[in-house]
C-alpha cells in the first residue's frame, strides 16, 4: 500500500482550476487501480 499526503496552497483566483484538477485526479487514481478517499480540509479549534 502507498499513502500519499499532499499539501495544496490554492490561489483564490484559480479555485475553478483546482476543482477541475481534483475531479480529474480522482478519476485517474481509480482508472489506475487505486482508491481515492477524497480531499480533506483542515479544521481549526
Amino acid at each position: 500500500m502507498i499513502t500519499v499526503h499532499l499539501r495544496y496552497e490554492i490561489d483564490p483566483e484559480k479555485l475553478a482550476d483546482f476543482e477541475e484538477y481534483g475531479r480529474r485526479w480522482i478519476g485517474l487514481v481509480g482508472r489506475l487501480g487505486g482508491n481515492h478517499h477524497g480531499y480533506f480540509l483542515p479544521s481549526e479549534g
